[in-house]
């Protein structure tokens, strides 16, 4: 077994009654089980794609906490993951610690679209929270502050890679604050061409593997921005996340410095696209 965290609430007060714990993993390749205080919480395949679980009730206010967890290199999901890569089961993402607040936000979407047309945006932040109490949006260098789910139509500068224009906002609630970059295009196919703001979109792109040669799969935050601007000094504009989800992290810098992404399932059996 590999030790993995201890809990952060193995010492200090206990937790509120209403809070939640959760303890996520981003990657782990290809199938585990994780154990709380030798308490089997539960297993996970599918090697990219985060998985948390509720720890909540096993968690000791009074004394250490310990994670186990037991990392199998083949399983069945092998079969589904057989790419043209290196093999290096192992934790190779972040493992983290949640503490959910009472109103924290537990899902969220962002819908921002772009009327190339008249030049205005359309953004709707769709939110749950994890008591059902409301939350809003606020965006200072646009002058919104409204509640979340509420369409708000206002002038803005589009995104696309070439222009990569984000804006800060936030979405708040009475306990938590979650840090929004908000890019306003739409993406259609019309007249058999791929458009993005109503101009044909031309896809000049590299496919990615997240690999590092002295880590492994274990790709550091530097490596992965050292990646990106190869690929915009390269004059690349897209990129597919061969043959998986990425880092969501990688996504982050793609927003920010310009990339179409074309991101894929975890399947060898079948590929699967999406154009974000």
């Amino acid at each position: 077994m590999a030790h993995a965290r201890k809990s952060e609430h193995s010492r200090g007060d206990p937790r509120p009654i209403s809070s939640q714990t959760i303890i996520r993993f981003d990657g782990v390749e290809s199938w585990f089980k994780l154990w709380i205080n030798e308490t089997e919480i539960g297993w996970s395949s599918g090697s990219r794609l985060p998985v948390e679980f509720d720890i909540t009730g096993h968690l000791s206010t009074t004394s250490e906490n310990l994670v186990c967890i037991r990392v199998i290199q083949w399983s069945a999901g092998t079969y589904l993951e057989d790419q043209d890569q290196w093999w290096l089961p192992g934790i190779f993402r972040d493992v983290t610690l949640l503490h959910r607040p009472k109103s924290g936000v537990r899902d969220h979407f962002v819908h921002a679209s772009f009327d190339y047309t008249t030049g205005s945006g359309t953004l709707q932040v769709d939110c749950e929270t994890e008591d059902g109490s409301h939350a809003r949006i606020k965006v200072p260098e646009l002058d919104i502050d409204t509640p979340a789910g509420s369409p708000v139509v206002i002038p803005v500068e589009p995104w696309t890679a070439e222009t990569p224009r984000l804006y800060d906002g936030s979405l708040v609630t009475d306990d938590e604050t979650v840090t929004l970059r908000i890019g306003f295009r739409t993406v259609e196919v019309n007249d058999g061409l791929l458009k993005v703001n109503g101009q044909a979109l031309l896809l000049n792109g590299i496919n990615r593997h997240e690999f590092h040669c002295g880590h492994g799969r274990a790709v550091d935050r530097a490596t992965m921005l050292q990646d990106v601007l190869m690929m915009k000094r390269s004059n690349f504009n897209a990129v597919r996340t061969a043959h998986y989800p990425p880092n969501s992290f990688f996504l982050d810098l793609c927003d920010e410095f310009g990339l179409w992404v074309i991101d894929e399932g975890d399947f060898e059996v079948s590929y699967h696209w999406l154009l974000v």
